[in-house]
């Protein structure tokens, strides 16, 4: 905290600063993302991320300025940062840019310097990812498989529960008892990303399945509702491990998201709207969403040309002299065939009366 305090009384004007001057920076960002009210999640996120920077400027001999964090951002791309185990994706680099640039404008608004280092580093292009969904065969095998593992309808409804609501993974791990409506077929997230609380919608599935799990491990509305053998709460590391064992047993990649990705793709699939989706899903905005109509594209657009055929084949309106009334031929045979004299000829003929 003293260091922190001569950081706070004395500015440094310059555009490079050495790596003492970051780590009382990043503490001080840090502190005060805690006091506005960050998630532990948002703040363990964001320390893990300067700790690379720090952790990379140190192994270069690097000074914190606006090319070395260029170079770092480099690194991360090309996957030759330490820890990375491959180049990062599109939406991973997006990421770190925006979280480095709220850092930077940060110290310039705490006049810790007076440059904003990320100013001059334009945002990566984002091609978004590609979102690679479980196939409905893929989804029945490691459904399948969750019933053969030793905590198996734990396991199940897990499954189910991610698949049918699309939930994420850490909304999942801090579900209690009390956020669970099976009679009504829902489910609160109280704490979903961002602090932002919603309801989601559960399928007949998972409350079947989440009754299976629960009559035999009955607990206190205040407790978990997914603990391990231990009656620990389950994590989201022991969630990924589950993962893991789901992905050995059946030979399909496994993680938790990729069940939201499946949810998402399904939902439109089926017919739901892309606010439907984005409210399901916990979205604050539709650019998410768009990803999963775009992935589900061929469906839609599909869908779109049916459409766009019965509208095109819609017969013209009939002037005053096709019209029938109940004193010309044709009024009782509107829904038969057109050799009866009825008033529906031409490419409406093909349609049903309900089209026509």
């Amino acid at each position: 905290m003293d260091n922190l305090n001569s950081l706070l009384q004395k500015s440094a004007p310059t555009d490079a600063f050495s790596l003492a001057w970051l780590k009382d920076a990043v503490n001080g960002w840090l502190i005060a993302g805690a006091v506005e009210g960050w998630s532990e999640r948002t703040r363990s996120d964001r320390r893990m991320w300067m700790d690379r920077l720090t952790d990379f400027l140190d192994s270069h001999s690097f000074t914190l300025s606006t090319q070395s964090l260029r170079m770092f951002l480099l690194a991360l791309k090309q996957g030759t940062e330490r820890r990375c185990r491959g180049p990062l994706k599109p939406g991973s680099m997006d990421h770190v840019h925006r979280l480095l640039r709220a850092f930077c404008s940060w110290t310039v608004k705490e006049e810790l310097t007076d440059v904003d280092l990320m100013k001059k580093i334009p945002p990566p292009i984002n091609r978004d990812d590609r979102v690679e969904p479980f196939t409905e065969a893929e989804v029945l095998r490691l459904l399948d498989a969750a019933k053969r593992t030793r905590n198996g309808k734990r396991d199940l409804a897990i499954l189910w529960l991610l698949f049918d609501t699309g939930i994420r993974a850490s909304e999942l791990c801090s579900l209690r008892i009390r956020d669970l409506d099976l009679e009504a077929g829902k489910l609160l997230v109280a704490c979903g990303k961002g602090g932002r609380s919603r309801v989601a919608p559960m399928g007949n599935r998972p409350r079947k399945a989440l009754w299976d799990y629960l009559k035999t491990n009955p607990r206190s509305a205040a407790e978990y509702v997914f603990e391990t053998s231990r009656g620990e709460p389950l994590s989201r590391n022991a969630l990924r491990l589950l993962m893991d064992r789901l992905e050995r047993m059946t030979g399909i990649r496994c993680y938790a998201h990729k069940f939201r990705h499946t949810c998402a793709v399904s939902k439109l699939r089926n017919g739901a709207s892309a606010f439907e989706v984005q409210e399901t899903l916990g979205h604050t905005t539709l650019r998410m969403t768009m990803r999963y109509v775009n992935l589900a594209g061929s469906d839609l657009i599909e869908a779109h040309r049916r459409s766009s055929r019965a509208l095109l084949q819609r017969p013209a309106r009939p002037g005053p002299d096709r019209l029938a009334t109940p004193s010309r031929p044709g009024f009782q045979a509107r829904r038969g065939s057109p050799r009866q004299g009825g008033a529906v000829s031409g490419r409406g003929a093909c349609l049903p009366a309900r089209a026509r």
